[in-house]
């Protein structure tokens, strides 16, 4: 039986004019697959699907909001951190199918968690998990206390993606229910990746696609023309 992160994935397809095959599990002993094939314009793309639930912590605030209470303790947790335990769990079902196709792979996320919006998914979680903890260094007695780089980026440790590590993941999307626009996917392209998505694939109302600025630390959209 389908999951929900399944059914929505199957029904967002063709809503950007792809189709989708599931992929049966592999007979042979320790080889990963991934879920799903996504072809749009004879293009191939393998797809991980990824669903997070609500947590202890979240259930109790959500049973609190049921009931009209405050919740007892704020919540919250690392930034990306569900993120990156995403990524290091769906990897390996991608690169082998990726690698010796020579074609994209994407992790699909969906927040069934019950907690508003994207939840752990949201744009900041997933700029954290894909990339890196902002870390700012300051050299006061060198610069007279100006922010330099001293040839490192700004993303300090705990980076899920970089030039040499996991350079098979082309992309995360995020599926979600928007209030005006139905069933669309967010879409966080990887700056590292060996086999970058076409950003024209995508380019549908029910996808919103983010380019990194590392420099800036924040997402930012690509120049495509309107569907």
């Amino acid at each position: 039986m389908m999951n929900i992160s399944q059914t929505l994935f199957e029904k967002w397809c063709p809503l950007i004019g792809g189709t989708s095959q599931a992929i049966p599990e592999s007979e042979e002993e320790n080889v990963k697959t991934p879920d799903y094939l996504l072809k749009i314009n004879n293009v191939n793309i393998y797809a991980e699907i990824k669903e997070i639930n609500a947590t202890k912590d979240e259930e109790k605030i959500l049973e609190a909001l049921k009931n009209n209470k405050d919740p007892e303790t704020a919540y919250g947790e690392e930034p990306g951190k569900t993120v990156r335990q995403n990524i290091t769990s769906g990897y390996n079902q991608l690169k082998l199918h990726c690698e010796t196709k020579n074609c994209c792979g994407i992790l699909v996320f969906f927040n069934n968690s019950g907690m508003p919006g994207l939840g752990r998914f949201d744009h900041h979680h997933i700029l954290h998990g894909m990339f890196g903890s902002w870390n700012i260094s300051i050299y006061p007695q060198e610069t007279g206390g100006k922010i330099i780089n001293k040839d490192r980026d700004f993303l300090g440790g705990k980076k899920s993606l970089t030039k040499d590590h996991k350079k098979y993941l082309s992309g995360i999307l995020n599926l979600t229910e928007h209030h005006s626009r139905g069933l669309i996917g967010f879409l966080y392209h990887n700056l590292f990746a060996l086999h970058p998505l076409d950003k024209k694939l995508f380019n549908s109302k029910h996808c919103t696609q983010y380019i990194a600025n590392l420099a800036h630390m924040r997402w930012e959209l690509p120049e495509l023309k309107p569907q």
